[in-house]
Protein backbone atom coordinates (compact mmCIF):
# COMPACT_ATOMS: atom_id res chain seq x y z
CA UNK A 1 0.00 0.00 0.00
CA UNK A 2 1.30 3.56 -0.94
CA UNK A 3 1.85 6.02 1.81
CA UNK A 4 0.26 8.47 -0.63
CA UNK A 5 -3.26 6.58 0.09
CA UNK A 6 -2.94 6.58 3.40
CA UNK A 7 -1.91 10.11 4.04
CA UNK A 8 -5.31 10.68 1.47
CA UNK A 9 -7.44 8.82 4.09
CA UNK A 10 -7.27 12.06 6.82
CA UNK A 11 -9.78 13.58 3.85
CA UNK A 12 -12.07 10.85 5.03
CA UNK A 13 -14.92 12.00 7.93
CA UNK A 14 -15.61 8.93 10.54
CA UNK A 15 -19.41 10.04 10.70
CA UNK A 16 -19.97 10.26 6.88
CA UNK A 17 -20.72 7.25 4.29
CA UNK A 18 -19.02 7.53 1.31
CA UNK A 19 -19.68 5.51 -2.36
CA UNK A 20 -17.14 3.79 -4.21
CA UNK A 21 -16.60 6.64 -6.56
CA UNK A 22 -16.25 9.08 -3.76
CA UNK A 23 -13.70 6.67 -2.30
CA UNK A 24 -11.55 6.34 -5.45
CA UNK A 25 -11.29 10.16 -5.96
CA UNK A 26 -10.58 11.14 -2.48
CA UNK A 27 -7.72 8.46 -1.78
CA UNK A 28 -6.27 8.77 -5.63
CA UNK A 29 -7.20 4.93 -5.71
CA UNK A 30 -8.14 2.78 -9.27
CA UNK A 31 -11.37 0.86 -8.72
CA UNK A 32 -9.70 -2.66 -9.20
CA UNK A 33 -8.09 -1.71 -5.89
CA UNK A 34 -10.94 -0.81 -4.02
CA UNK A 35 -12.72 -4.50 -5.26
CA UNK A 36 -9.39 -5.76 -4.08
CA UNK A 37 -9.85 -4.02 -0.54
CA UNK A 38 -13.39 -5.61 -0.77
CA UNK A 39 -12.09 -8.77 -1.03
CA UNK A 40 -9.59 -8.74 1.74
CA UNK A 41 -12.23 -7.31 4.68
CA UNK A 42 -13.83 -3.45 4.05
CA UNK A 43 -17.07 -4.12 3.68
CA UNK A 44 -19.58 -1.48 2.74
CA UNK A 45 -22.34 -0.65 5.37
CA UNK A 46 -25.59 -2.47 3.35
CA UNK A 47 -24.82 -4.71 0.48
CA UNK A 48 -28.42 -5.19 -0.61
CA UNK A 49 -28.81 -1.85 -2.46
CA UNK A 50 -26.62 -0.36 -4.25
CA UNK A 51 -24.45 2.16 -4.81
CA UNK A 52 -22.76 0.09 -1.55
CA UNK A 53 -22.14 3.07 0.80
CA UNK A 54 -18.95 2.90 3.50
CA UNK A 55 -18.05 4.39 6.67
CA UNK A 56 -15.06 6.48 6.72
CA UNK A 57 -14.20 5.25 10.08
CA UNK A 58 -14.48 1.73 9.14
CA UNK A 59 -12.38 2.90 6.33
CA UNK A 60 -9.50 4.78 8.19
CA UNK A 61 -9.30 1.93 10.30
CA UNK A 62 -8.92 -1.04 7.83
CA UNK A 63 -5.91 1.22 6.16
CA UNK A 64 -4.39 1.39 9.15
CA UNK A 65 -4.62 -2.07 9.56
CA UNK A 66 -3.02 -2.74 5.97
CA UNK A 67 -0.10 -0.20 6.45
CA UNK A 68 0.86 -1.75 9.59
CA UNK A 69 0.52 -5.53 8.36
CA UNK A 70 2.73 -4.95 5.37
CA UNK A 71 5.65 -4.16 7.22
CA UNK A 72 8.07 -5.72 9.40
CA UNK A 73 10.85 -4.80 11.88
CA UNK A 74 13.94 -5.80 11.31
CA UNK A 75 16.88 -6.30 14.05
CA UNK A 76 20.64 -4.72 13.24
CA UNK A 77 22.39 -6.48 10.85
CA UNK A 78 19.10 -8.13 9.27
CA UNK A 79 17.95 -7.51 5.70
CA UNK A 80 14.47 -8.12 4.29
CA UNK A 81 15.26 -10.90 1.44
CA UNK A 82 13.03 -10.33 -1.59
CA UNK A 83 13.18 -13.58 -2.58
CA UNK A 84 12.30 -15.00 0.68
CA UNK A 85 10.06 -12.53 1.76
CA UNK A 86 11.53 -12.81 5.39
CA UNK A 87 13.79 -10.82 7.31
CA UNK A 88 17.03 -12.82 7.47
CA UNK A 89 20.78 -12.28 8.06
CA UNK A 90 23.38 -12.29 5.76
CA UNK A 91 26.36 -14.71 4.90
CA UNK A 92 29.30 -14.16 7.19
CA UNK A 93 32.00 -12.39 4.91
CA UNK A 94 29.20 -10.99 2.28
CA UNK A 95 28.64 -7.23 4.13
CA UNK A 96 29.72 -4.51 3.53
CA UNK A 97 28.37 -1.11 4.13
CA UNK A 98 28.57 2.03 1.65
CA UNK A 99 28.66 5.74 2.85
CA UNK A 100 27.12 7.82 0.92
CA UNK A 101 27.65 10.65 2.98
CA UNK A 102 24.25 12.21 2.83
CA UNK A 103 22.50 13.06 5.97
CA UNK A 104 18.98 11.61 7.03
CA UNK A 105 16.55 13.63 9.17
CA UNK A 106 18.06 14.69 12.52
CA UNK A 107 21.75 15.48 11.15
CA UNK A 108 22.47 11.40 11.45
CA UNK A 109 24.54 10.16 8.28
CA UNK A 110 23.24 7.69 5.70
CA UNK A 111 24.86 4.42 4.58
CA UNK A 112 23.82 1.43 2.33
CA UNK A 113 24.04 -1.92 3.73
CA UNK A 114 24.86 -4.81 1.33
CA UNK A 115 24.87 -8.85 1.90
CA UNK A 116 23.77 -11.96 0.62
CA UNK A 117 20.68 -14.10 2.35
CA UNK A 118 21.78 -16.91 3.66
CA UNK A 119 19.13 -19.22 2.50
CA UNK A 120 19.60 -18.28 -1.45
CA UNK A 121 22.29 -16.28 -2.02
CA UNK A 122 20.46 -13.34 -3.56
CA UNK A 123 21.54 -9.97 -2.76
CA UNK A 124 20.35 -7.99 -0.26
CA UNK A 125 20.33 -4.18 0.94
CA UNK A 126 19.23 -1.52 3.48
CA UNK A 127 19.28 1.56 4.11
CA UNK A 128 20.02 2.77 7.67
CA UNK A 129 21.69 5.89 9.69
CA UNK A 130 25.25 5.08 10.56
CA UNK A 131 24.22 5.49 14.54
CA UNK A 132 21.53 3.10 14.86
CA UNK A 133 22.32 0.20 12.40
CA UNK A 134 25.78 0.26 10.91
CA UNK A 135 27.87 0.49 14.43
CA UNK A 136 25.78 -2.12 16.04
CA UNK A 137 26.75 -4.80 12.92
CA UNK A 138 30.14 -5.92 13.34
CA UNK A 139 32.29 -7.67 10.80
CA UNK A 140 31.07 -5.66 7.64
CA UNK A 141 33.58 -3.95 5.57
CA UNK A 142 32.96 -0.23 4.70
CA UNK A 143 33.61 1.85 1.69
CA UNK A 144 33.10 5.26 1.28
CA UNK A 145 31.24 7.00 -2.16
CA UNK A 146 32.31 10.31 -3.00
CA UNK A 147 29.16 12.76 -4.11
CA UNK A 148 30.05 14.29 -7.41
Amino acid sequence: MRKQTLKNSRRLVGRRTYTAGELILILKIHRQTLRTWRKLGLAPIFTESRPWLYLGRNVKTFLKEQFTTCRCKLGPGEFYCLRCKVPRGAVPGSSQVVLSGKKLGGGKLAAMMMGECKKCGCKMCRAASIESQVTKKEGASTKEVQED
